[in-house]
């Protein structure tokens, strides 16, 4: 062969487009986030390309990684995109909206949640100063725009919307307590809203936290978290619904650990629309399919929804634990009476957070109109669990 022939050929190849092999695995996917590292020299504006010519976004995070929404693929099914540039940026679907010490989402131009940042002002007057805290998601709303979250309710004015903290622990042979701040003994703040994103993808906020203990006469320092939300653009289909991710990652301030006995709350907590307070106004069903609160209390369980009666119908929340987070699936707490629930690894008795190491924990978000759908909630605890395999050829 003519080695001029030989060198063009070879040229040509090398610059071939890459193309991404998206394998859906054991699950049927839908509107399923993906995550890939991107070749080294990608195009400005990337693209994934389809076989139907129709192109996905690639949204590009700052470590480097980019992420899609895969629209459709069948169990056992492959699909192949290749990677391609777009003249123009496209939209940013997500957005996120800064406004003075909070950062408010939406997804196709309706809300979607804010994240409260540094509290500097309550609610309502009727509030003690003591319980102002921020670093926290609320409200959360449906795709209809029901509200399904409830903040600074009268009955329990620690429950801010969902929101992360420790109840019975130990420090430096101190019993203390970030939940309850009412007792005085710790508190969350928010301290820093780090920097916030939008894209076609996700919109996004980073966010720091602050666990003080006040046991000792003089506040104290324990905790230090980083909060990283992200609110997907899935589109709406025939089951229209909002997706979330919220991973927090904690480390001790100093050379000491924090004990966390057992105990039968603490951890990430969801307080539901305040209509659903009541023993009769609020229904619940966890993966496993129990639908009694008290069976559910205190079992574990890949995910758990919470929902009822809002101001345009039914609505609800759920929640999904990563298979990822320390004794998963973990276990349940969910009130008698009241629209609360959470993920509390700590039913499962005594652990700890250790100086030096990192203590992450992630969860997903789903918020529909409706009741609660068992189908949907199990495909996308799947898609979060088991994503779809993705390798560039």
């Amino acid at each position: 062969m003519n080695p001029t022939l030989i060198l063009l050929a070879l040229a040509a190849f090398s610059q071939a487009a890459p193309v991404l092999v998206v394998q859906a695995g054991a699950h049927d996917r839908s509107q399923t986030p993906v995550t890939i590292a991107l070749p080294t020299d990608f195009p400005e504006n990337p693209t994934l390309k389809g076989a139907d010519g129709k192109s996905l976004p690639l949204q590009i995070s700052d470590d480097g990684n980019a992420t899609f929404i895969l629209p459709e693929l069948a169990a056992g099914q492959s699909a192949e995109y290749e990677l391609s540039g777009l003249p123009d940026a496209p939209a940013e679907t997500a957005l996120a909206e800064e406004k003075e010490n909070d950062v408010s989402f939406s997804v196709g131009g309706k809300a979607v949640t804010s994240f409260i940042g540094i509290a500097t002002e309550l609610p309502r007057k009727d509030i003690p100063p003591i319980y102002l805290r921020g670093g926290y998601l609320h409200p959360l709303v449906s795709p209809t725009g029901n509200v399904v979250t409830d903040d600074y309710p009268a009955n329990h004015l620690h429950h801010h919307g969902v929101w992360t903290a420790w109840t019975n622990a130990v420090f430096k042979g101190r019993k203390t307590d970030f939940w309850n701040m009412g007792d005085g003994r710790g508190k969350v703040d928010c301290t820093a809203t780090d920097y916030s994103w939008s894209g076609p993808v996700h919109a996004g906020v980073e966010a720091e936290n602050a666990y003080t203990d006040l046991t000792s006469g003089d506040p104290v320092l324990v905790l230090n978290e980083v909060w990283t939300v992200k609110v997907f653009a899935v589109s709406d289909g025939e089951k229209p619904y909002r997706l979330l991710e919220l991973t927090s990652i904690q480390n001790m301030a100093d050379d000491f650990d924090l004990e966390l006995p057992e105990y039968h709350y603490g951890g990430i907590g969801i307080r539901g629309f305040g209509a659903w307070d009541g023993a009769e106004n609020a229904s619940f069903l966890t993966s496993e399919g129990v639908t009694d609160r008290d069976q559910a209390n205190g079992k574990p369980a890949k995910w758990i929804s919470m929902g009822g009666e809002a101001e345009k119908g039914r609505a609800n929340i759920a929640i999904l634990g990563s298979a990822s987070n320390f004794r998963a699936p973990q276990p349940l707490r969910v009130h008698p009476t009241e629209p609360f629930v959470c993920f509390a690894p700590q039913v499962a008795g005594a652990m700890k957070i250790q100086h030096g190491k990192d203590y992450r924990s992630q969860y997903r978000l789903v918020i529909t109109d409706g009741d609660a759908d068992k189908e949907l909630l199990d495909r996308l605890w799947n898609d979060y669990a088991e994503p779809p395999v993705a390798n560039w050829k």
